[in-house]
């Protein structure tokens, strides 16, 4: 749970019941999707929302090509207007189930992944994580997590709080 709260690591969202399900392979293969433009740039998490224009302590994600398929994902945050990288740096890729998209993500380095559904609305970014209060097991392949994901991947409670990102750039 420690490295791959990515999205949800954030003071505000620190009293969640739930946290993001870690599983030691992804939902499918790296090369199964290619990038989507969309989702590259910085986006910023900003809570309470204040504008994008003028961040002021809050967490950002640079996301940028690694290559075809995958995306290396340099976080930090701005204080007091200072933009201090290097948080985390992770590796992600897309894997869809049905008309979800689902980004598979890991810490450069490690063998633990994360898996977090996303959606567009103009600029922003929504994201939510498939959450270890739905999933109380672990599987012994990514096909077997995959099919049980695939089952359940319309129930309400499989993927946990709705997260807005803005785009800056």
């Amino acid at each position: 749970m420690k490295k791959l709260i990515l999205f949800t690591s954030f003071a505000a969202l620190v009293l969640l019941t739930a946290c993001p399900y870690e599983a030691k392979f992804a939902l499918g293969k790296a090369d199964a999707c290619k990038i989507d433009s969309a989702l590259l740039g910085k986006w910023l998490y900003i809570n309470p929302p204040k504008s994008a224009e003028t961040p002021s302590d809050t967490d950002y994600y640079n996301v940028m090509p690694f290559n075809a398929t995958e995306y290396f994902i340099q976080t930090g945050d701005f204080k007091n207007g200072v933009e201090k990288p290097d948080r985390a740096q992770l590796r992600a890729f897309e894997t869809k189930i049905g008309k979800h998209r689902i980004l598979n993500i890991t810490e450069i380095g490690e063998n633990q992944f994360s898996f977090y559904k996303f959606t567009f609305e103009g600029e922003k970014l929504k994201i939510s994580f498939l959450s270890d209060e739905f999933i109380k097991q672990q599987f012994t392949s990514s096909a077997e997590l995959n099919k049980f994901v695939t089952k359940n991947i319309n129930e309400k409670t499989i993927f946990e709080d709705n997260i807005v990102f803005t785009k800056v750039k």
